[in-house]
């Protein structure tokens, strides 16, 4: 990739793509603010290999026959849409 002097981008690479989505306030749980403060006391090393792991299985888990159903496998069009894009995009600099 060539870059240019003037180019205005950023990089972000964030623990989980699945975070940037439970944060935007797409998904709605009742536990869900207080998982992601606290997100050390709601994961199970044991049962999960990383935090990434963690909010795959439960955006996965919340989302089932709702339609923001998630997969790792394949992104769900309901999340390119512009304005649910643009939600999850403003967690990445949320003071923007």
């Amino acid at each position: 990739m060539k870059l240019q002097t003037t180019s205005n981008f950023k990089l972000c690479l964030p623990e989980s793509f699945e975070w940037l989505i439970l944060k935007s306030g797409l998904i709605r749980t009742n536990d869900l603010n207080n998982m992601l403060e606290n997100t050390a006391d709601y994961v199970e090393s044991a049962d999960f290999f990383s935090w990434e792991n963690f909010f795959g299985d439960y955006l996965i888990q919340n989302t089932v026959n709702t339609p923001f159903q998630y997969a790792k496998r394949e992104i769900n069009q309901v999340y390119l849409n512009s304005v649910n894009a643009q939600k999850i995009m403003e967690e990445i600099d949320p003071e923007e």
